[in-house]
């Protein structure tokens, strides 16, 4: 028999309930462990949620306006790249994608994106005519308009962002329309481009939520 507390709302076992046994005891330790980690990310998530109010009205050019420092303070001012003129190729003619990468920058190492740190920024055209090879699997075949396709770095580890069921394989660069501002998945191993993040600005945003969301789990 079972006797609720009004006060409290605790729940207290009569004599002949407590010898329920220790399978009894497992079931109930079992439970309140499952609850527990319930609650866990509960308060994760609620914490990531809130972290979420950070981020600022829509950006001129860009979709979003992030606050300043919200990267260094995520990843650290030593784990941000930041971007001079002399870095950009000619074929980066979007100035919001330019202002952005010179004053906010990108994660050097972004939980799912690895910029590009060991030749300045080059066009797709640039990076294989440097190698001075064809392109892997496809007989030289690049995407349309690789001239102004300029690669930022590469993808990998948790999957493609908003597909996180979806591997990512090695090869898989990403890549800024220089024109346009648009951020496009490209492999080797295919034929075309897969759209990716609007611009810039929803990127580091994607990054910095996945960050917040990898440190939120280790709470």
């Amino acid at each position: 028999m079972r006797t609720i507390d009004a006060g409290t709302g605790a729940c207290a076992l009569a004599d002949d309930e407590r010898g329920g046994g220790a399978g009894r005891r497992l079931g109930v330790a079992a439970g309140a462990t499952a609850v527990r980690g319930e609650v866990a990310a509960y308060w994760r998530m609620t914490a990531l949620v809130h972290s979420l109010t950070r981020i600022a009205d829509p950006g001129t050019g860009l979709r979003l306006q992030l606050p300043t420092r919200l990267l260094d303070e995520e990843f650290g001012v030593g784990g941000i790249m930041r971007f001079e003129d002399v870095d950009f190729p000619a074929t980066l003619t979007h100035e919001p994608t330019r202002r952005f990468l010179r004053e906010t920058g990108l994660p050097e190492d972004g939980v799912t994106f690895q910029l590009e740190m060991d030749v300045p920024l080059q066009t797709l055209a640039e990076r294989y005519a440097a190698e001075e090879v064809p392109a892997p699997h496809l007989g030289g075949q690049l995407p349309d308009a690789a001239e102004r396709l300029i690669r930022l770095g590469r993808l990998g580890r948790l999957g493609c962002f908003g597909s996180p069921d979806r591997l990512v394989v090695e090869d898989t660069d990403l890549l800024v329309d220089g024109t346009t501002g648009e951020l496009h998945e490209w492999s080797a191993s295919d034929t075309g481009l897969r759209p990716l993040n609007a611009d810039i600005s929803t990127l580091a945003f994607t990054l910095w939520l996945l960050r917040r969301a990898e440190t939120q789990q280790g709470l």
